[in-house]
């Protein structure tokens, strides 16, 4: 969802999702020449053949121009850049403008990529200083009308030192780079990640056991599970709510976007939630759920105008929001995640050296520290300050473990200089999880990013998988968000791919970025009875019907589904949702309603057809693409073979 590119690059990643116009043009319109170099100067090209992507006199009069303005511009820069590295440089900003012009399909992100991190190493190799090449990139972001003056400047202060710091560091090749910061394979060559594993403990994995459901008679325990929040400051009633800017309701949007709607009291279709709604959240859940045990709070404050954010603003955020939820919980245990918003700017956590005197994150986790004392013990202090994850004793039986999923997020591009396993993170929660095995704890573990996400870093997941598979009866349950919509992932025996070990539930967001209905979670969990392993029972998505609410001027908040009755599950155990899994595959009607669920039962939710349906199962059996990235070539075919056939079944 956010920042493409090595500048240029960066608005790519940021905005592509986002209504920028495009024309549907294929990935060879951005390869294909229109001019050629003669002597001294450049003609168009004139080979006899004909051009498969309708290049008109329009654009090679648009690039012409183009080329003209920024020769005179590379020609009186004090580099010394002669005729054709001048051209070999546009040769790579004109891949940039046509990048822009065509569809944002992957391919073309790499090219854009690619040709952003070519032109600053040429650049900088003439010693042209970073933030000269930084102002070039705003100068042709702003003239091609990429967005807004001030989104492009200020996109280009949030992201620029820290691209050019990264690529100055790193000897790799612009597609290894871009491969990495776009998690997407580019070019033909193959980059893999770093290998490495986390050593587990020597203890040798105790005989599994059967889960056994304890007592409807028993209390259960009831949790709340807010996440991606996102309240905005800045929203304003009556503005675009659909706009050609990344984030709509506010002021500064005077850009609708086709047939556009407005703001309402509530919320917005391609907006963030305005405080009100957070705080109508609050006082509904309050009177409905008067009966909380405690509160899963995993991440994401601030709003997604991450090109004019500071680290006061967020720090404010943090601290706003923290406040409003003691408030309204002032005797309710709450235990919180980071997410990668919170960051300035945001994804961004850069992993300190082995021998650094200074956290490069410590602004943050300092506040964190300070900002979480109140929910969370002493002895947790040490590690929120190092790297923002800890543990807590929730009950007798049940421990809690909150892991920055940061180190393993994709965007977070610190880690193409350090990803092996930052801050010993995974090697803790084994070592913590081989203490609850020994104590007969179970486990819940919470986050903001989910390990089955795509964004995920695949030797990261591999070795949170191998842990969880290990520990499969002490963990009986996680807890995330990050993705703003309703989902659950599976997760399966590294030695058996079929056998599921566990489920990790991805609750919804609060905010409608973009397209969904306000949501919150309540989990069901097994209470304080003798051998109880604190496994879910059931969980209720609730929301707020927004087109409702900004017609009546009144928030319309009701349940959306219970898992367990809607899914006709006995139990919600991961042997209860693989059954699920495969009644996606198999059954039209629970593929749906799964979808609809997805969606937050939001009237903009698109159809879902049959590409739809495999995206909708690879998001739930993770294992898929991590088994295929890491297979060797014939299980890769094998498994490429089991997937056709389920898309044989889907189709037919």
């Amino acid at each position: 969802m956010i920042v493409r590119g090595l500048v240029i690059f960066s608005f790519f990643i940021n905005f592509h999702a986002s209504g920028l116009p495009t024309t549907g043009k294929s990935t060879e319109c951005v390869n294909e020449p229109l001019w050629t170099v003669v002597g001294n100067h450049y003609v168009k090209r004139d080979d006899g053949k004909t051009s498969s992507c309708d290049t008109f006199k329009k654009d090679f009069l648009e690039e012409r121009i183009f080329r003209e303005e920024y020769y005179d511009i590379l020609a009186g820069i004090k580099t010394n850049l002669d005729f054709f590295e001048i051209n070999k440089i546009l040769d790579q900003m004109v891949k940039i403008l046509k990048s822009f012009q065509y569809s944002l399909t992957d391919e073309l992100m790499c090219t854009g990529c690619s040709a952003a991190v070519n032109t600053y190493r040429m650049l900088s190799g003439k010693a042209m200083k970073p933030d000269d090449i930084l102002s070039l990139f705003n100068k042709i972001c702003v003239d091609l009308n990429i967005m807004t003056p001030k989104v492009c400047n200020g996109t280009l202060e949030s992201y620029g030192r820290t691209l050019t710091t990264i690529v100055d560091k790193t000897n790799k090749t612009s597609n290894h780079v871009c491969q990495f910061l776009l998690n997407y394979k580019c070019g033909n060559e193959n980059f893999p990640e770093s290998q490495w594993n986390v050593t587990l403990p020597p203890t040798k994995k105790p005989p599994l056991m059967k889960p056994s459901p304890v007592p409807d008679s028993v209390k259960k325990l009831k949790v709340l599970h807010l996440t991606d929040t996102h309240w905005d400051t800045k929203y304003e009633e009556g503005t675009w709510a659909e706009c050609r800017l990344p984030l709509c309701c506010r002021k500064e949007n005077v850009l609708p976007d086709g047939k556009a709607t407005k703001a309402g009291k509530y919320g917005g279709w391609k907006c963030d939630i305005p405080e009100e709604t957070f705080d109508d959240m609050l006082r509904h859940v309050v009177k409905q759920h008067p009966d909380l045990d405690y509160v899963l709070w995993t991440g994401d404050i601030p709003p997604h105008d991450i090109w004019d954010q500071g680290k006061d603003d967020n720090v404010q955020m943090l601290k706003k929001t923290v406040a409003k939820l003691k408030s309204a919980f002032p005797k309710t245990p709450i235990y919180p995640a980071l997410g990668n918003h919170e960051s300035v700017p945001p994804n961004m956590f850069p992993v300190p050296d082995k021998n650094a005197l200074e956290n490069p994150m410590d602004w943050l986790y300092k506040e964190l520290s300070i900002e979480w004392e109140a929910w969370l013990p002493e002895n947790s202090t040490e590690t929120v300050r190092k790297g923002a994850f800890y543990t807590a004793l929730v009950r007798p039986g049940l421990r809690l473990v909150s892991m920055n999923m940061n180190y393993c997020y994709s965007f977070n591009w610190w880690l193409l200089l350090n990803n092996v396993d930052p801050l010993n993170e995974l090697h803790w929660l084994a070592t913590l999880l081989q203490e609850s095995e020994n104590k007969k704890e179970s486990v819940h573990i919470i986050g903001h990013v989910p390990p089955g996400n795509k964004d995920c870093l695949k030797m990261w997941q591999t070795n949170y998988y191998k842990i969880i598979s290990r520990y499969e009866d002490t963990v009986t349950g996680q807890f995330f968000g990050h993705t703003h919509y309703d989902k659950f992932e599976l997760y399966y025996d590294v030695a058996d791919s079929k056998r599921p070990v566990g489920v990790g539930y991805v609750a919804p967001s609060l905010t409608t970025y973009t397209y969904l209905n306000p949501t919150y979670r309540i989990y069901h969990i097994e209470g304080d009875a003798k051998g109880s392993r604190r496994f879910v029972v059931d969980h209720e998505t609730w929301y707020m019907d927004l087109e409702k609410s900004n017609q009546m001027k009144k928030s319309d908040w009701k349940l959306l589904y219970s898992a367990k009755k809607d899914f006709k599950m006995a139990n919600l155990y991961p042997a209860d949702w693989n059954k699920v899994y495969n009644d996606m595959k198999t059954s039209n009607e629970t593929l749906q309603l799964f979808h609809k669920f997805y969606w937050n039962d939001s009237p903009k939710r698109p159809a879902c057809g049959n590409e739809c349906k495999l995206e909708m199962l690879c998001e739930v059996r993770s294992i898929v693409l991590f088994l295929f990235f890491f297979s060797p070539a014939h299980k890769k075919i094998l498994l490429l073979k089991q997937f056709i056939k389920t898309y044989d079944k889907i189709k037919n």
